[in-house]
């Protein structure tokens, strides 16, 4: 049950380090005028939390969609969004805040993993366990597949969130192709350790 907690404060501080750093900030931070020029700081900051949105909307669409028990064409499909979105945030943001954008995309969807089925889909099963009722088996391999889903995209998190410290991984014209494949090699790292 605690497991749940740490994800959720993670989030929380993860947001209020965004808040207080790069959204108070934006017009410094998040605004590079060699990349977009017409981009407000409000404009940036709204962009920013519609794509942390829109993303965790696509990925659960497609998660509960029969795409998922497609093992090639499932995360085929995740890393072509993912593209796209790599993509488009570099044309918004500068390179650096449009990594780290991805970042909190990813960390969100982690955490909105654990909040919307994880975590509920656990209570359920512990409850009808202690009212010896029978459960959906559906609620434990639901849970399951997005803890995995978490699993795999932990390496690419951690490694775009350090990522600002590296600037010659971002600095390139070509970064989101960087991004797109660093997070592909780093995900098949963790799926083969699974």
């Amino acid at each position: 049950i605690i497991w749940k907690y740490t994800s959720y404060l993670t989030f929380l501080s993860g947001l209020a380090l965004l808040i207080m750093i790069y959204y108070m900030n934006a017009s410094i931070l998040m605004v590079d005028k060699r990349v977009n020029a017409n981009i407000t700081p409000l404009i940036a900051i709204l962009i920013s939390i519609s794509s942390i949105v829109v993303s965790w909307i696509i990925y659960d669409l497609i998660c509960k969609s029969k795409l998922i028990n497609y093992k090639i064409i499932f995360p085929v499909l995740l890393l072509i969004i993912g593209t796209a979105i790599s993509f488009g945030l570099t044309k918004i943001y500068g390179s650096r805040f449009a990594f780290l954008q991805v970042g909190i995309i990813l960390a969100s969807i982690m955490t909105m993993n654990v909040f919307m089925l994880i975590s509920p889909n656990g209570r359920k099963i512990a409850q009808a366990s202690l009212n010896k009722t029978k459960f959906d088996l559906n609620l434990s391999l639901k849970a399951k597949q997005r803890s995995v889903h978490n699993n795999i995209i932990t390496l690419p998190v951690l490694f775009i969130m350090l990522s600002g410290h590296a600037s010659f991984i971002w600095i390139s014209k070509y970064s989101w192709l960087i991004l797109v494949v660093l997070t592909a090699i780093l995900s098949l790292i963790q799926y083969y350790i699974n």
